[in-house]
């Protein structure tokens, strides 16, 4: 009876290991099942990521690719195009010198007063007629902001805010060393452009005006013959 009972204790010690030997074994199948599945996870996860990247660098390539090109074509025109000549040439139609006659209708009726800007920039003194509306001849006009409107920054304003709003959005590294341009200049110049915008905006509704009451008294002269 003994022996039976030491027997039978060896035979549960026995069992016992094993049963836990077989539940290790099936502890380490499910990490190792587990550690698989996130190391397909983790891999999915790379190469999206790695889609992603190089679709964006494909998209940063085109965009700067299209940049270059359109400022190859913007550079060019500029060389064969004379800026200074063309804006002289511009304001010497839309203004009106301060010596110029006031002209008359055909009825012998002086025409209305005609406003005149204080800066005459054009090279000739006879004034040149833009149309010829209802009854009186009308001129070109400096409109109020145009000034304004013609502000643009210089390049290397342009490029300082260009590489600053890029740098904001994490798309190139911050440049070592303080900037060639203040702080407050750079305030100050997109201060003035937006100024510039909304003059430019301002300008635009007040030639649409100017367009539709040329119409109307158009539709009126015509009515009247």
């Amino acid at each position: 009876m003994a022996a039976r009972s030491v027997w039978r204790a060896i035979l549960d010690l026995y069992q016992s290991n094993l049963a836990s030997e077989e539940a290790r074994i099936e502890w380490h199948s499910t990490l190792y099942q587990s550690a698989s599945k996130l190391f397909d996870l983790e891999r999915l996860r790379l190469s999206t990521l790695q889609e992603a990247l190089e679709f964006y660098r494909s998209a940063i390539t085109e965009s700067v690719q299209f940049i270059e090109k359109a400022f190859q074509t913007t550079r060019d025109t500029l060389t064969k195009a004379n800026v200074e000549e063309d804006f002289i040439s511009f304001h010497g139609k839309a203004v009106i010198a301060s010596n110029t006659t006031p002209h008359h209708s055909s009825q012998g009726q002086p025409s209305t007063n005609r406003i005149t800007n204080s800066r005459v920039l054009c090279r000739t003194n006879k004034a040149q007629p833009l149309a010829v509306v209802g009854s009186a001849q009308q001129y070109l006009l400096c409109l109020p902001g145009e000034d304004d409107s013609l502000y643009t920054p210089s390049k290397e304003i342009q490029k300082q805010s260009i590489r600053q709003a890029l740098q904001k959005r994490f798309l190139i590294f911050p440049k070592d060393g303080p900037d060639t341009i203040s702080s407050e200049v750079l305030a100050d110049s997109a201060k003035r452009s937006e100024k510039a915008a909304f003059a430019r905006q301002l300008i635009m509704s007040a030639l649409n005006i100017l367009v539709r009451e040329c119409e109307k008294e158009e539709r009126t002269k015509q009515g009247r013959l």
